[in-house]
């Protein structure tokens, strides 16, 4: 009924809200494991040699977290690529994203195309 009265119903909008919604719990589960690790230190350390705040994000604080935000990535586009039923509820007929149309070869063809 939501998507609807906003027109996310059968959009491109409305399938990347609907997998974001359904793949954010696993980036910030990833995310936040790997920010507790952080060393709070390191910032300070950084800025007591004269280095703004950009660039000690830039420099100290992305490199250290760069793989959670990569592997939390990996995981949400593991868990779109698996979502067939989201797409096909928010996107109905008209938007038809690879898993749907692996799932329908599947459905209704065998074909080794697939493998």
């Amino acid at each position: 009924l939501g998507l609807v009265k906003l027109g996310l119903l059968g959009s491109n909008t409305g399938i990347v809200l609907g997998h974001s919604i359904g793949a954010i719990g696993y980036v910030v589960v990833i995310v936040s494991a790997t920010l507790a690790n952080f060393d709070r230190r390191l910032e300070d350390a950084a800025k007591s040699m004269r280095a703004g705040p950009f660039q000690t994000f830039r420099r100290v604080t992305l490199p250290l977290v760069r793989p959670g935000i990569i592997g939390g990535a990996v995981f949400a586009f593991l868990h779109s690529f698996d979502e067939v039923v989201i797409t096909s509820l928010i996107g109905g007929l008209s938007i038809r994203t690879l898993p749907l149309k692996m799932w329908e070869n599947i459905r209704h063809q065998i074909d080794p195309t697939i493998a």
